[in-house]
């Protein structure tokens, strides 16, 4: 595995139906000259959709949008909706993100993805991650 960087925070998720909370983490570089940043969402329900949503302020929002879980992003959100994708059977998702073209400027990322509650479909959320790049 590559090395990580970032802070998570609003740890843990709430638990998905896959029993787990989600995960986030970052790997590759942190320099916006190199344009190689992944964004990886781990411990999702497989076979879900998801993708990545961006902010610069750090928030606390219990079940945002009828989600199951919390929104620890606040303030105007920008969305990957470009880059939604299936979780798998492995319950991962990898998002390549392009630093020239991010939905808004940010340093915070979460994953929003589908999930299955006690009602039928619902959506959830990973933690936060707080990523400095330089």
């Amino acid at each position: 595995d590559a090395p990580t960087f970032g802070t998570p925070y609003c740890t843990p998720a709430v638990d998905n139906s896959s029993g787990a909370p989600g995960e986030i983490s970052a790997f590759g570089s942190d320099e916006v000259a190199a344009n190689d940043l992944t964004v990886r969402a781990s411990n999702l329900p497989p076979l879900q959709f998801g993708l990545a949503v961006v902010s610069n302020t750090q928030d606390f929002v219990p079940g945002a949008g009828g989600s199951l879980g919390n929104l620890c992003l606040g303030g105007a959100i920008g969305r990957y909706n470009s880059q939604i994708q299936s979780s798998g059977p492995m319950g991962e998702i990898l998002i390549d993100v392009d630093l020239t073209a991010i939905p808004q400027p940010s340093s915070l990322v979460a994953a929003w993805h589908r999930d299955v509650g006690p009602a039928g479909p619902a959506s959830n959320f990973s933690p936060g991650l707080a990523v400095t790049l330089r």
